[in-house]
């Protein structure tokens, strides 16, 4: 008895300890997370921010089992500040909300190479119908594609320079022009295409598609650059009628993030879209939202939400949209 209220007595600082190095390195990530504009390295922090409103809710509850005062309070700041910036994004992502203009439908995917299964590849295809499909990583060109989609989406828009960055749009509406940007650098395109209805030449649109570099050290200004020309080409679309669609990797919570919707005047979280992981979503404590589907001022996204699982490393996201009425 006397042996067990000594290990009792030695192991209670030593939790509370334990606890409060825990909570004080949360606090010190979740701070830096906050000046990713700074340094790259403090930005990757603002990538985890689902993450770290989990760990933050951890550290709360063990702070409150031990009654660890200063845990507690650690705790809750955590948790507030890491769960707020979250909020905006939460909503309802499976009931497409009701608007008397009718819905284009687009889809974007990174294909990640030859990882995705071409069968599932179509069956998905076949069962979300999209009218617009971005997709990115393809194995080798768009020759590489199923030849079923060909007959399916006759308006192709597409520019290979043997990169995994490149980028096809596949559509259903005419391609008016389209022209691929590589002032970021000659593997990294920007493609944006000008798209009208076949059904109502009234009915036209932008899209802006790319697979933006990944933002680690040099890699983050190509980024950058990237983004700064897709903002232009959103700000150029006629009466905001544009969309922004690919793997931008970064997400919601980033400073880039940030950055890219405040200069294209992007709305930056359809409340539609919830906060569904992309990347890695495999696994639930490493899985980032990179993928995007953004709207600009006169477009709105009436439903959003990530597809299923066809075996690339990225998972699709599918967004219903329509004109605002003027």
């Amino acid at each position: 008895m006397r042996g067990l209220k000594k290990r009792s007595t030695f192991a209670e600082p030593f939790k509370r300890r334990l606890l409060l190095a825990a909570a004080l390195l949360l606090i010190l990530v979740t701070t830096a997370s906050f000046f990713g504009s700074w340094w790259w390295l403090l930005d990757i922090a603002s990538h985890f921010r689902i993450q770290l409103t989990a760990a933050s809710l951890v550290v709360l509850v063990a702070a409150l089992f031990i009654h660890s005062r200063i845990g507690i309070y650690c705790g809750i700041a955590a948790v507030l500040a890491n769960a707020l910036p979250v909020l905006p994004y939460l909503g309802d992502s499976g009931t497409a909300h009701g608007s008397a203009q009718p819905h284009v439908k687009v889809l974007t995917l990174n294909l990640h190479g030859e990882s995705t299964d071409p069968e599932a590849f179509r069956l998905m295809i076949a069962a979300e119908d999209p009218d617009i499909i971005l997709l990115s990583e393809l194995p080798w060109n768009d020759e590489s594609l199923p030849a079923s989609l060909n007959a399916q989406y006759p308006h192709r828009a597409a520019g290979f320079n043997g990169s995994p960055f490149d980028v096809v749009l596949l559509s259903r509406w005419t391609v008016a022009n389209w022209s691929v940007d590589r002032s970021a650098a000659s593997f990294l395109p920007v493609l944006t295409a000008h798209l009208c209805d076949p059904s109502s030449e009234e009915r036209c649109l932008t899209i802006v598609g790319l697979h933006s570099a990944r933002p680690f050290g040099k890699g983050g200004s190509l980024q950058q650059a990237q983004l700064r020309h897709a903002a232009d080409a959103v700000r150029a679309a006629p009466v905001g009628n544009a969309i922004v669609m690919g793997d931008l990797n970064m997400s919601p919570w980033s400073a880039g993030f940030r950055e890219f919707v405040q200069s294209s005047g992007l709305n930056p979280y359809p409340q539609v879209r919830g906060i569904e992981t992309t990347w890695l979503s495999r696994f639930p404590l490493f899985g980032l939202a990179l993928d995007h589907v953004l709207a600009g001022p006169g477009i709105r996204i009436v439903q959003a939400r990530v597809g299923r699982d066809v075996g690339s490393d990225h998972l699709p996201v599918i967004a219903h949209v329509t004109f605002l009425e003027r």
